[in-house]
């Protein structure tokens, strides 16, 4: 079984205005098994797929030495009209703000 994670980032929030969601998965996989993947998991059409291969970095933490994990990141590319369910972000420009009164 292969892992698939959305990947939550203000950007991705704005991204799925015009219909691209972004995701994190295993290295090793190709565009082809992960468009198949996705259209029989969530149940959409997969126009696009672009892959990205992040590398660790090297972190100083105090007196340690440690690298950060490799990843690959995807962005996805749905037909007009197909959004994916499990994946909605609520945007915060609607919601109303809580506003403290400050009375003194």
């Amino acid at each position: 079984m292969i892992k698939i994670n959305p990947l939550i980032t203000e950007k991705s929030a704005k991204m799925i205005d015009i219909g691209q969601y972004s995701f994190i998965t295993d290295r090793q996989v190709n565009k082809i098994t992960l468009k198949n993947i996705i259209e029989k998991q969530f149940k959409v059409n997969v126009e696009k797929i672009q892959s990205i291969n992040y590398v660790g970095k090297i972190t100083n933490f105090k007196r340690h030495i440690g690298k950060k994990k490799r990843f690959k990141k995807i962005i996805l590319k749905l037909r007009k009209g197909q959004t994916i369910k499990e994946y909605q972000i609520e945007n915060s420009e609607n919601k109303p703000e809580n506003k403290k009164n400050n009375t003194k």
